[in-house]
């Protein structure tokens, strides 16, 4: 079982269930799961008992993807949650946290911000004339790509003052 604290469920491969729960029915599963690219489709999902290191087991609902290609099964964020609570503070996780010299200081959000500002002053700086140093851009086209050319988009009517200020200062 490989630990993502990406995904919000846990999620097992058809085939790999299938070898070890051989007599467990799958549920029609309530919710929909999506990666990055594209909907998973969901076998079905059911309740297991888990047991971590001796503790008192606990009932966890794994989900089961259609694919029947085998892969890694994930410990998602919900089985950590019950697991190992404080699992974010195991892994160094900050959230609304600044962790400075091995003390943890919880903030608020503006405060927080504020403090990311200042530590890293030149990435939110409002100059966009600023160039990056020492990085080299590729772009990478199809051999049969075509240029596709469209008319200007309208400049929005609350920008335009704006936009013909810019222009004359220029």
């Amino acid at each position: 079982m490989e630990i993502d604290t990406g995904a919000s469920i846990p999620l097992m491969s058809f085939s790999q269930f299938q070898r070890l729960f051989p007599s467990v029915m799958l549920e029609t599963p309530k919710i929909r799961v999506s990666n990055i690219s594209a909907p998973i489709q969901l076998k079905g999902s059911c309740v297991v008992e888990v047991n971590l290191s001796g503790k008192s087991a606990q009932k966890l609902e794994l989900f089961v993807s259609e694919n029947p290609k085998e892969f890694s099964t994930l410990l998602g964020r919900n089985w950590l949650e019950a697991l190992v609570p404080d699992w974010r503070e195991r892994f160094g996780i900050v959230t609304n946290q600044v962790t400075a010299d091995f003390s943890t200081i919880d903030i608020d959000n503006d405060k927080f911000v504020e403090l990311l500002k200042s530590r890293f002053e030149k990435v939110f700086t409002i100059d966009g004339k600023q160039t990056i140093q020492g990085f080299e851009a590729h772009i990478l086209l199809k051999d049969d790509a075509v240029p596709i050319f469209h008319k200007a988009y309208p400049v929005p009517f609350a920008l335009r003052a704006s936009i013909d200020d810019e222009i004359e200062s220029s």
